[in-house]
């Protein structure tokens, strides 16, 4: 197991040596933007809903799209550069989400440090890119502020 800690950085960029950052666009905003390696700069972005989350790359491309399914659930389909995954809740007690494809965990994303960094383990030998972890730590960010407004 590879684990990865997005941590606060220069200007309020969660960032990791090797996988890239991500930084939320405006203080009143759910989008954030952010740049990976290997992919560069990247755009965030959910709907009004708070139900679909997608990534673009910085030539507009639709890198990244989950949408969570029922209208409480936290789980649901993803699809990164047209292969599927899911994305779920893995643990909730603890806050944290898993990347799965196949019925395979490959990743899980954990808020840290009173919500100021993303823990990111890769389970095995699992590849995961850098965008899609970045994602990953976006969407757990969203849904653990989304659980604690409505807690």
């Amino acid at each position: 197991m590879t684990t990865i800690v997005l941590a606060k950085g220069e200007g309020g960029r969660l960032e990791a040596p090797g996988v890239g950052w991500i930084k939320q666009e405006k203080w009143t905003s759910y989008d954030f933007i952010g740049s990976a390696e290997g992919v560069g700069d990247l755009v965030f972005k959910r709907n009004w809903t708070g139900r679909k989350h997608t990534i673009e790359d910085s030539q507009g491309r639709v890198r990244g799209e989950h949408e969570r399914e029922g209208w409480t659930g936290s789980s649901g389909p993803l699809m990164w550069d047209d292969v599927h995954y899911e994305f779920a809740v893995h643990s909730g007690w603890k806050g944290s989400f898993v990347l799965r494809r196949n019925n395979e965990d490959l990743a899980t994303f954990t808020l840290k440090n009173f919500w100021r960094d993303v823990e990111v383990e890769v389970l095995d030998n699992a590849h995961v890119p850098a965008a899609l972890m970045l994602f990953g730590a976006w969407m757990t960010i969203l849904r653990q502020r989304d659980s604690a407004a409505s807690g």
